[in-house]
Protein backbone atom coordinates (compact mmCIF):
# COMPACT_ATOMS: atom_id res chain seq x y z
CA UNK A 1 0.00 0.00 0.00
CA UNK A 2 2.82 2.57 0.08
CA UNK A 3 2.79 4.00 -3.68
CA UNK A 4 -1.16 4.64 -2.51
CA UNK A 5 -2.17 8.07 -2.16
CA UNK A 6 -3.33 9.22 1.88
CA UNK A 7 -7.23 9.12 1.02
CA UNK A 8 -6.65 5.64 -0.38
CA UNK A 9 -4.54 4.64 2.27
CA UNK A 10 -6.81 5.93 4.86
CA UNK A 11 -10.14 3.82 3.34
CA UNK A 12 -8.21 0.47 3.33
CA UNK A 13 -6.57 0.97 6.52
CA UNK A 14 -10.45 1.94 7.88
CA UNK A 15 -11.89 -1.15 5.92
CA UNK A 16 -9.14 -3.20 7.49
CA UNK A 17 -9.96 -2.37 10.95
CA UNK A 18 -13.67 -2.79 10.65
CA UNK A 19 -12.55 -6.06 9.55
CA UNK A 20 -10.61 -6.93 12.88
CA UNK A 21 -7.00 -6.20 11.35
CA UNK A 22 -4.84 -3.41 13.61
CA UNK A 23 -5.08 0.04 11.79
CA UNK A 24 -6.09 2.59 14.56
CA UNK A 25 -2.80 3.85 14.65
CA UNK A 26 -2.32 4.03 10.80
CA UNK A 27 -5.63 5.79 11.10
CA UNK A 28 -4.64 8.44 13.54
CA UNK A 29 -1.33 9.40 11.50
CA UNK A 30 -2.88 9.94 8.55
CA UNK A 31 -5.84 11.85 9.70
CA UNK A 32 -4.09 15.10 11.03
CA UNK A 33 -2.42 15.51 7.44
CA UNK A 34 -4.52 17.72 4.79
CA UNK A 35 -6.81 15.33 3.50
CA UNK A 36 -8.99 15.37 0.35
CA UNK A 37 -12.21 14.77 2.27
CA UNK A 38 -14.46 15.44 -0.88
CA UNK A 39 -12.16 12.61 -2.53
CA UNK A 40 -13.01 10.01 0.39
CA UNK A 41 -16.42 10.78 0.25
CA UNK A 42 -16.87 10.79 -3.51
CA UNK A 43 -14.94 7.83 -3.93
CA UNK A 44 -16.72 6.10 -0.95
CA UNK A 45 -19.94 6.86 -2.98
CA UNK A 46 -18.51 5.18 -6.06
CA UNK A 47 -17.45 2.22 -4.52
CA UNK A 48 -20.36 1.26 -2.93
CA UNK A 49 -18.53 1.63 0.40
CA UNK A 50 -20.35 4.67 1.81
CA UNK A 51 -22.23 2.96 4.39
CA UNK A 52 -19.17 1.13 5.76
CA UNK A 53 -17.51 3.85 5.64
CA UNK A 54 -19.82 5.41 8.19
CA UNK A 55 -19.58 2.96 10.57
CA UNK A 56 -15.82 2.19 10.25
CA UNK A 57 -14.90 6.20 11.01
CA UNK A 58 -17.66 6.52 14.07
CA UNK A 59 -14.44 4.70 16.26
CA UNK A 60 -12.82 8.32 15.39
CA UNK A 61 -14.77 11.39 16.41
CA UNK A 62 -13.19 14.25 16.28
CA UNK A 63 -10.74 13.75 13.73
CA UNK A 64 -13.18 13.43 10.56
CA UNK A 65 -15.09 17.04 9.60
CA UNK A 66 -18.22 17.24 10.56
CA UNK A 67 -20.49 17.56 7.31
CA UNK A 68 -18.11 14.49 6.14
CA UNK A 69 -20.30 12.02 8.98
CA UNK A 70 -23.34 13.88 8.03
CA UNK A 71 -23.17 12.81 4.97
CA UNK A 72 -22.11 9.46 5.67
CA UNK A 73 -24.87 8.54 8.05
CA UNK A 74 -27.78 10.51 5.48
CA UNK A 75 -26.24 7.56 3.30
CA UNK A 76 -26.71 4.56 5.91
CA UNK A 77 -29.97 5.43 6.76
CA UNK A 78 -30.70 5.68 2.85
CA UNK A 79 -29.46 2.66 2.40
CA UNK A 80 -30.89 0.58 5.54
CA UNK A 81 -34.35 1.71 3.79
CA UNK A 82 -34.12 0.79 0.66
CA UNK A 83 -32.53 -2.56 1.76
CA UNK A 84 -35.62 -3.09 3.50
CA UNK A 85 -38.23 -2.23 0.96
CA UNK A 86 -36.19 -4.72 -1.13
CA UNK A 87 -36.86 -7.56 1.46
CA UNK A 88 -40.05 -6.32 1.51
CA UNK A 89 -40.61 -7.17 -1.88
CA UNK A 90 -38.85 -10.36 -1.98
CA UNK A 91 -40.71 -12.01 0.74
CA UNK A 92 -43.67 -11.65 -1.10
CA UNK A 93 -42.02 -13.25 -4.33
CA UNK A 94 -40.34 -15.80 -2.13
CA UNK A 95 -43.64 -17.26 -0.68
CA UNK A 96 -45.60 -17.24 -4.17
CA UNK A 97 -42.33 -19.11 -5.20
CA UNK A 98 -42.54 -21.76 -2.42
CA UNK A 99 -46.59 -22.13 -3.21
CA UNK A 100 -46.05 -22.89 -6.72
CA UNK A 101 -43.25 -25.39 -5.82
CA UNK A 102 -40.32 -22.86 -7.54
CA UNK A 103 -36.99 -23.89 -6.19
CA UNK A 104 -34.59 -20.35 -6.11
CA UNK A 105 -31.44 -19.66 -4.99
CA UNK A 106 -30.33 -16.14 -3.29
CA UNK A 107 -27.45 -14.59 -5.25
CA UNK A 108 -24.77 -11.88 -4.25
CA UNK A 109 -25.84 -8.67 -2.43
CA UNK A 110 -29.71 -10.11 -0.98
CA UNK A 111 -27.71 -13.59 0.58
CA UNK A 112 -23.95 -11.44 1.87
CA UNK A 113 -26.74 -8.43 3.39
CA UNK A 114 -28.77 -11.20 5.57
CA UNK A 115 -26.43 -14.04 5.89
CA UNK A 116 -23.23 -12.54 6.32
CA UNK A 117 -23.28 -8.63 6.89
CA UNK A 118 -26.31 -9.04 9.27
CA UNK A 119 -27.07 -5.24 9.06
CA UNK A 120 -29.02 -4.37 5.93
CA UNK A 121 -27.21 -0.45 6.51
CA UNK A 122 -23.86 -1.46 5.54
CA UNK A 123 -24.31 -2.95 1.95
CA UNK A 124 -25.97 -1.06 -0.65
CA UNK A 125 -27.92 -2.76 -3.32
CA UNK A 126 -29.86 -1.85 -6.43
CA UNK A 127 -32.33 -5.11 -6.30
CA UNK A 128 -32.44 -8.57 -5.35
CA UNK A 129 -30.58 -11.30 -7.92
CA UNK A 130 -32.42 -14.75 -7.90
CA UNK A 131 -31.30 -18.22 -9.42
CA UNK A 132 -33.94 -20.18 -10.79
CA UNK A 133 -34.17 -23.40 -12.87
CA UNK A 134 -34.13 -22.63 -16.72
CA UNK A 135 -37.28 -24.59 -16.71
CA UNK A 136 -39.27 -22.87 -14.23
CA UNK A 137 -39.33 -19.07 -16.04
CA UNK A 138 -42.55 -19.41 -17.39
CA UNK A 139 -43.85 -19.49 -14.07
CA UNK A 140 -41.82 -17.20 -12.54
CA UNK A 141 -42.30 -14.44 -14.86
CA UNK A 142 -46.24 -15.62 -14.34
CA UNK A 143 -45.95 -14.81 -10.84
CA UNK A 144 -43.73 -11.84 -11.04
CA UNK A 145 -46.32 -10.01 -13.19
CA UNK A 146 -49.59 -10.65 -10.86
CA UNK A 147 -47.46 -9.20 -8.23
CA UNK A 148 -46.89 -5.99 -10.27
CA UNK A 149 -43.44 -6.67 -11.83
CA UNK A 150 -42.91 -5.14 -15.35
CA UNK A 151 -40.10 -5.52 -17.73
CA UNK A 152 -38.85 -3.59 -20.84
CA UNK A 153 -41.69 -2.54 -23.19
CA UNK A 154 -41.38 -4.97 -26.81
CA UNK A 155 -38.77 -7.42 -25.53
CA UNK A 156 -39.85 -10.77 -25.22
CA UNK A 157 -39.20 -12.25 -21.59
CA UNK A 158 -38.54 -16.02 -22.55
CA UNK A 159 -35.88 -14.99 -25.11
CA UNK A 160 -34.35 -12.30 -23.34
CA UNK A 161 -33.78 -14.92 -20.68
CA UNK A 162 -32.68 -17.60 -22.45
CA UNK A 163 -30.39 -15.69 -24.95
CA UNK A 164 -28.71 -13.36 -21.98
CA UNK A 165 -29.25 -16.30 -19.19
CA UNK A 166 -30.97 -13.64 -17.01
CA UNK A 167 -34.27 -11.04 -17.23
CA UNK A 168 -34.99 -7.95 -15.26
CA UNK A 169 -37.74 -7.01 -13.22
CA UNK A 170 -38.57 -3.64 -12.07
CA UNK A 171 -41.41 -2.06 -10.25
CA UNK A 172 -42.40 1.68 -10.32
CA UNK A 173 -41.45 2.74 -7.53
CA UNK A 174 -37.37 1.57 -8.43
CA UNK A 175 -37.72 -2.06 -7.07
CA UNK A 176 -35.70 -4.31 -8.99
CA UNK A 177 -35.58 -8.26 -8.79
CA UNK A 178 -33.23 -10.38 -11.61
CA UNK A 179 -33.84 -13.92 -12.24
CA UNK A 180 -30.99 -15.71 -13.69
CA UNK A 181 -30.37 -19.76 -14.52
CA UNK A 182 -26.72 -19.30 -15.44
CA UNK A 183 -23.48 -16.74 -13.67
CA UNK A 184 -24.07 -14.31 -16.71
CA UNK A 185 -21.69 -16.42 -19.09
CA UNK A 186 -23.09 -14.60 -22.36
CA UNK A 187 -20.93 -16.56 -24.96
CA UNK A 188 -19.84 -19.40 -23.02
CA UNK A 189 -16.13 -18.72 -22.61
CA UNK A 190 -16.40 -20.10 -18.58
CA UNK A 191 -17.93 -24.08 -17.82
CA UNK A 192 -20.15 -23.20 -15.51
CA UNK A 193 -21.80 -26.62 -14.58
CA UNK A 194 -25.13 -24.89 -12.31
CA UNK A 195 -26.67 -29.03 -12.08
CA UNK A 196 -23.79 -29.17 -9.99
CA UNK A 197 -23.95 -26.12 -8.22
CA UNK A 198 -27.48 -26.53 -7.53
CA UNK A 199 -26.43 -30.16 -5.85
CA UNK A 200 -23.83 -28.37 -3.37
CA UNK A 201 -26.43 -25.51 -2.41
CA UNK A 202 -27.84 -25.60 0.80
CA UNK A 203 -30.99 -24.73 2.85
CA UNK A 204 -31.40 -21.27 4.64
CA UNK A 205 -34.02 -18.60 5.69
CA UNK A 206 -34.80 -15.00 4.45
CA UNK A 207 -37.72 -13.26 5.78
CA UNK A 208 -39.02 -16.77 7.28
CA UNK A 209 -38.80 -18.62 3.87
CA UNK A 210 -36.73 -21.42 3.11
CA UNK A 211 -34.62 -20.69 0.39
CA UNK A 212 -31.39 -22.30 -1.68
CA UNK A 213 -27.84 -20.78 -0.89
CA UNK A 214 -24.66 -21.14 -2.82
CA UNK A 215 -22.13 -23.09 -0.51
CA UNK A 216 -19.33 -20.91 0.79
CA UNK A 217 -16.75 -21.76 -1.81
CA UNK A 218 -19.43 -21.26 -4.76
CA UNK A 219 -20.28 -17.61 -3.54
CA UNK A 220 -16.98 -16.95 -3.28
CA UNK A 221 -16.34 -18.53 -7.15
CA UNK A 222 -19.66 -16.44 -8.01
CA UNK A 223 -17.96 -12.97 -6.36
CA UNK A 224 -14.61 -13.56 -8.13
CA UNK A 225 -16.08 -14.36 -11.31
CA UNK A 226 -18.49 -11.09 -10.73
CA UNK A 227 -15.42 -8.87 -9.95
CA UNK A 228 -12.97 -9.88 -12.02
CA UNK A 229 -14.83 -10.57 -15.36
CA UNK A 230 -18.55 -9.89 -15.36
CA UNK A 231 -18.78 -6.53 -14.11
CA UNK A 232 -15.08 -5.63 -13.94
CA UNK A 233 -16.11 -1.69 -14.57
CA UNK A 234 -19.04 -1.57 -11.99
CA UNK A 235 -17.22 -2.51 -8.38
CA UNK A 236 -14.72 -1.67 -6.83
CA UNK A 237 -13.64 -2.11 -2.94
CA UNK A 238 -17.21 -2.80 -1.85
CA UNK A 239 -16.77 -6.51 -3.91
CA UNK A 240 -13.34 -7.34 -2.03
CA UNK A 241 -14.93 -6.51 1.31
CA UNK A 242 -17.94 -9.02 0.47
CA UNK A 243 -15.16 -11.62 -0.26
CA UNK A 244 -13.07 -10.73 3.00
CA UNK A 245 -16.37 -11.00 4.63
CA UNK A 246 -17.32 -14.32 3.11
CA UNK A 247 -14.05 -15.82 4.27
CA UNK A 248 -14.17 -14.20 7.27
CA UNK A 249 -17.81 -15.69 8.04
CA UNK A 250 -17.63 -19.23 6.59
CA UNK A 251 -13.68 -19.62 7.61
CA UNK A 252 -14.42 -22.79 9.69
CA UNK A 253 -16.32 -24.49 6.63
CA UNK A 254 -14.35 -23.42 3.50
CA UNK A 255 -12.38 -26.31 1.50
CA UNK A 256 -9.93 -24.43 -0.05
CA UNK A 257 -9.10 -27.83 -2.16
CA UNK A 258 -12.86 -27.99 -3.53
CA UNK A 259 -12.72 -24.11 -4.51
CA UNK A 260 -9.32 -24.52 -6.34
CA UNK A 261 -10.86 -27.58 -8.15
CA UNK A 262 -14.36 -25.69 -8.97
CA UNK A 263 -12.04 -22.97 -11.01
CA UNK A 264 -10.14 -25.17 -12.89
CA UNK A 265 -13.06 -27.36 -13.85
CA UNK A 266 -14.93 -24.06 -14.82
CA UNK A 267 -12.01 -22.19 -16.43
CA UNK A 268 -11.73 -19.78 -13.64
CA UNK A 269 -8.48 -20.56 -12.05
CA UNK A 270 -7.05 -16.96 -13.08
CA UNK A 271 -9.89 -15.08 -12.51
CA UNK A 272 -10.53 -17.03 -8.29
CA UNK A 273 -6.73 -16.21 -7.73
CA UNK A 274 -7.04 -12.75 -8.29
CA UNK A 275 -10.07 -11.84 -6.94
CA UNK A 276 -8.63 -13.42 -3.54
CA UNK A 277 -4.77 -12.19 -4.48
CA UNK A 278 -6.69 -8.43 -3.76
CA UNK A 279 -8.81 -9.60 -1.29
CA UNK A 280 -5.76 -10.02 0.71
CA UNK A 281 -4.80 -6.43 -0.14
CA UNK A 282 -7.72 -5.60 2.26
CA UNK A 283 -7.37 -8.54 4.73
CA UNK A 284 -3.76 -9.93 4.95
CA UNK A 285 -2.88 -13.14 5.69
CA UNK A 286 -6.47 -14.22 5.86
CA UNK A 287 -6.69 -16.80 2.75
CA UNK A 288 -4.00 -19.31 3.18
CA UNK A 289 -0.82 -19.61 0.99
CA UNK A 290 -0.90 -23.00 -0.15
CA UNK A 291 -4.86 -22.24 -1.55
CA UNK A 292 -3.34 -19.33 -3.73
CA UNK A 293 -0.53 -21.63 -4.63
CA UNK A 294 -3.09 -24.64 -6.02
CA UNK A 295 -4.78 -21.81 -8.07
CA UNK A 296 -1.73 -20.15 -9.38
CA UNK A 297 -0.41 -23.36 -11.18
CA UNK A 298 -3.51 -22.99 -13.36
CA UNK A 299 -2.12 -19.45 -14.10
CA UNK A 300 0.27 -18.16 -16.75
CA UNK A 301 3.39 -16.68 -15.07
CA UNK A 302 2.41 -13.66 -17.11
CA UNK A 303 -0.98 -13.16 -15.64
CA UNK A 304 0.48 -13.25 -12.16
CA UNK A 305 2.91 -10.99 -13.33
CA UNK A 306 0.46 -8.64 -14.56
CA UNK A 307 -1.74 -8.40 -11.40
CA UNK A 308 1.25 -8.15 -9.04
CA UNK A 309 2.42 -4.87 -11.45
CA UNK A 310 -1.02 -3.41 -11.31
CA UNK A 311 -2.88 -4.72 -8.02
CA UNK A 312 -3.19 -0.77 -6.87
CA UNK A 313 -4.71 -0.07 -10.00
CA UNK A 314 -7.34 -2.72 -9.64
CA UNK A 315 -8.52 -1.44 -6.12
CA UNK A 316 -9.37 1.93 -7.22
CA UNK A 317 -12.10 2.29 -10.37
CA UNK A 318 -11.37 5.53 -11.13
CA UNK A 319 -7.83 3.68 -12.60
CA UNK A 320 -9.72 0.49 -12.75
CA UNK A 321 -12.20 1.56 -15.71
CA UNK A 322 -9.35 2.93 -17.89
CA UNK A 323 -7.89 -0.67 -18.46
CA UNK A 324 -11.84 -2.49 -18.10
CA UNK A 325 -10.91 -4.51 -21.67
CA UNK A 326 -7.37 -5.33 -20.49
CA UNK A 327 -8.51 -7.06 -17.50
CA UNK A 328 -11.18 -9.09 -19.39
CA UNK A 329 -8.73 -10.03 -21.76
CA UNK A 330 -5.78 -11.36 -19.13
CA UNK A 331 -8.75 -12.78 -17.26
CA UNK A 332 -9.61 -15.29 -20.73
CA UNK A 333 -7.36 -18.70 -19.96
CA UNK A 334 -6.80 -18.80 -23.68
CA UNK A 335 -5.44 -16.62 -26.49
CA UNK A 336 -8.00 -18.27 -29.03
CA UNK A 337 -10.39 -16.58 -26.06
CA UNK A 338 -9.34 -13.21 -26.20
CA UNK A 339 -9.15 -13.41 -30.05
CA UNK A 340 -13.09 -14.15 -29.81
CA UNK A 341 -13.76 -11.16 -27.07
CA UNK A 342 -11.69 -8.46 -29.27
CA UNK A 343 -14.14 -9.95 -32.33
CA UNK A 344 -16.96 -10.30 -30.04
CA UNK A 345 -16.81 -6.41 -28.59
CA UNK A 346 -16.65 -5.02 -32.09
CA UNK A 347 -18.79 -7.36 -33.87
CA UNK A 348 -21.49 -8.56 -31.47
CA UNK A 349 -23.38 -11.81 -32.67
CA UNK A 350 -26.55 -10.11 -35.21
CA UNK A 351 -29.27 -12.18 -33.35
CA UNK A 352 -27.99 -10.81 -29.66
CA UNK A 353 -28.11 -7.55 -30.33
CA UNK A 354 -30.91 -7.42 -32.30
CA UNK A 355 -32.83 -9.13 -29.13
CA UNK A 356 -31.03 -6.39 -27.02
CA UNK A 357 -31.73 -3.70 -28.61
CA UNK A 358 -35.67 -4.78 -29.77
CA UNK A 359 -35.23 -4.86 -33.80
CA UNK A 360 -35.81 -7.54 -36.31
CA UNK A 361 -32.88 -10.04 -36.44
CA UNK A 362 -32.99 -10.05 -40.32
CA UNK A 363 -32.28 -6.24 -40.37
CA UNK A 364 -29.03 -5.92 -41.38
CA UNK A 365 -29.51 -1.88 -41.94
CA UNK A 366 -30.81 -1.46 -37.88
CA UNK A 367 -27.95 -3.63 -37.12
CA UNK A 368 -24.99 -1.93 -38.76
CA UNK A 369 -27.00 1.46 -37.38
CA UNK A 370 -26.31 -0.16 -34.09
CA UNK A 371 -22.73 -0.53 -34.50
CA UNK A 372 -21.89 2.53 -35.44
CA UNK A 373 -23.73 4.24 -31.72
CA UNK A 374 -22.05 1.55 -29.98
CA UNK A 375 -18.70 2.76 -31.67
CA UNK A 376 -19.51 6.44 -31.32
CA UNK A 377 -20.85 6.23 -27.74
CA UNK A 378 -18.24 3.47 -26.46
CA UNK A 379 -15.09 6.24 -27.62
CA UNK A 380 -16.88 9.59 -26.18
CA UNK A 381 -17.41 7.49 -22.98
CA UNK A 382 -13.89 6.29 -22.97
CA UNK A 383 -12.37 9.68 -23.43
CA UNK A 384 -14.68 11.29 -20.79
CA UNK A 385 -13.75 8.50 -18.78
CA UNK A 386 -10.31 8.48 -19.77
CA UNK A 387 -10.40 12.18 -19.01
CA UNK A 388 -11.98 12.52 -15.48
CA UNK A 389 -10.37 10.19 -14.37
CA UNK A 390 -6.81 10.52 -15.01
CA UNK A 391 -7.44 14.40 -13.66
CA UNK A 392 -8.42 12.72 -10.47
CA UNK A 393 -6.59 9.69 -10.25
CA UNK A 394 -5.03 9.58 -6.58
Amino acid sequence: MDRLSPENHLLITLIRTKLGEEGTSVVHSLTPKKLDWDYILRTAINQGIAPWLYYCLREFNGLVPVKVKMHLAKLAHATALNNMRLYQALKSVLVNFSRAGLPVMMLKGGLLTKEIYRNIALRPMCDIDLLIKKEDFKAANEILIRLGFRHEPHICPKERFEQFQGFHYYKADNLGIDLHWNFEDHYNFFSFQIGEIWQRSRKIKIAGIGVQALSPEDIMLHLCYHTMFAHTSHVGLRAFIDLAQTIRHYKDSINWGNLAAYAVNYKLSFIVYAGLFLTQGIMPRIIPEAALDKLAVNCTKSQISWLHKNRNMLFIPNKRTIIETHIWLRMLPQNKDRLRLIRLMLFPPISKTALYNSFPSKNITAYFKCLWEIYRNGFIKLITKAYSNLSGIR
